[in-house]
């Protein structure tokens, strides 16, 4: 199985990424320049998460530094909202997911290779399905294409700027 820690670690090496909760404490989104190329539905792992923030603290990936952000006070006040935030949220689904973009050719040869692991966009609406693959991570099946695929996820956001 994935470590929740290495797939957000992963996420925001992207240069630009950054974490928001647009929907609530579940999903962890990764956006880039307010827009999502990763939804990561975690189980409980709050503790991984805790520690994964605090080392990222320094980190210039964590949070955009954009003017959009300044207004949410200084990093170190951002980090301890979002520490707080990790350490209250209970996910109750035995659903590890990831959800990421994707060019309907290539997500359709994914989904035809992994019938199993991946899926039509999960909770996408239905015209943007084949826009976008959810991704089991409960097992190791997948392996490192996972990270292939994030980053087919956020050179596909790219490519739209």
């Amino acid at each position: 199985m994935f470590k929740l820690n290495e797939i957000l670690d992963y996420c925001l090496s992207k240069k630009g990424a950054y974490v928001d909760f647009p929907f609530g404490d579940i999903p962890i989104c990764v956006k880039y320049n307010g827009h999502i190329f990763a939804e990561i539905y975690p189980k409980d792992n709050r503790v991984l998460l805790k520690l994964q923030f605090q080392k990222n603290f320094h980190s210039k990936t964590a949070f955009a530094s954009s003017q959009r952000f300044a207004r949410f006070g200084t990093k170190r006040e951002q980090m301890q909202r979002l520490i707080l935030k990790l350490t209250k949220f209970q996910n109750k689904s035995n659903d590890y997911k990831i959800t990421l973009r994707c060019i309907p050719e290539i997500g359709q040869m994914y989904r035809e290779k992994y019938p199993e692991i991946i899926i039509p966009g999960y909770h996408v609406p239905l015209k943007q399905r084949k826009y976008k693959n959810t991704v089991k991570l409960d097992n190791n099946i997948i392996g490192k294409e996972i990270y292939k695929l994030i980053d087919q996820s956020y050179e596909t956001l790219i490519k739209g700027y």
